[in-house]
């Protein structure tokens, strides 16, 4: 009935796709109702909106529909922030900085006081090759806006890669406090342990980072041998009495006889 209605018509097809997504349809389903309701109506703003909030994040796959559907928003109405960063992240997707640059100055314009586009920015620098530029969008981010894993992550690998050594030390020592995933703290404790080797550091502090970084290898044989040749280039001067250091070894050792034994032919 809704249908039949000109009235209706629009919002029918939005219920469609409504119910269909809560009676179990798949993504890509509920996707096509969208397709085929803009073929009837395909400026149609209320069915633009819904399909865009259902498409969601883009991926490689998505992102030339979801450029083709927010481009036809943008000259219906303006877009809204997470809407504009939706449109950056599918061109940078699509290997297209300078379409992401245009957008990101959209964007500023509209919206001046919100910091996300620095971070959007940060990442049209990076992949047009001036990390010196991307490193100072960060850190303005970093200044104004709250201290996430994944901001202080990135700003400390541009600091590491524009020689700011002390910085990206810091950075990654404050991006190890913001997370528990165990995953993400190995990856951290790698950095630590490689930039804090290079700046000569304590070897006691070193190791550390090695022991932590081995805490994530699981049952993963490469990621294991990472972590054993760690512990064997940690700086000699440590004592192997100290209490601290004492059982880190034993565990080493441990951990070393273990893997030759299971992977006797392991390369290196």
């Amino acid at each position: 009935i809704m249908k039949v209605d000109p009235e209706l018509g629009e919002k029918a097809h939005v219920a469609e796709a409504e119910i269909l997504r809560r009676t179990g349809g798949t993504r890509e389903k509920v996707l096509e109702v969208f397709r085929e309701a803009l073929k009837e109506h395909p400026n149609d703003l209320f069915i633009l909106t819904q399909f865009a909030l259902h498409f969601g994040n883009p991926n490689e796959d998505t992102a030339q529909e979801t450029i083709a559907i927010l481009t036809r928003i943008s000259q219906l109405r303006q877009l809204v922030p997470e809407e504009y960063s939706s449109l950056v992240y599918a061109n940078l997707l699509l290997k297209k900085p300078e379409a992401a640059a245009h957008v990101i100055e959209k964007a500023r314009t509209r919206y001046p006081h919100e910091q996300r586009y620095l971070l959007d920015l940060a990442h049209v620098l990076k992949m047009l090759g001036d990390e010196e530029g991307a490193y100072q969008k960060l850190t303005e981010f970093l200044k104004k806006s709250a201290k996430t894993f994944s901001a202080l992550r990135n700003t400390a690998i541009l600091a590491r890669d524009t020689g700011r050594l002390d910085d990206a030390i810091s950075l990654f020592e404050l991006a190890s406090k913001k997370t528990t995933d165990l995953a993400e703290r190995c990856e951290i404790h790698g950095q630590l342990y490689e930039l804090k080797r290079m700046r000569g550091d304590n070897p006691k502090e070193i190791l550390r980072h090695a022991m932590e970084y081995g805490k994530g290898t699981g049952s993963n044989a490469e990621a294991e041998a990472q972590f054993l040749a760690m512990v064997l280039m940690t700086p000699a001067d440590t004592d192997p009495n100290d209490p601290e250091i004492k059982p880190l070894i034993q565990d080493f050792q441990r951990r070393l006889s273990k893997f030759s034994d299971e992977h006797p032919k392991f390369p290196g």
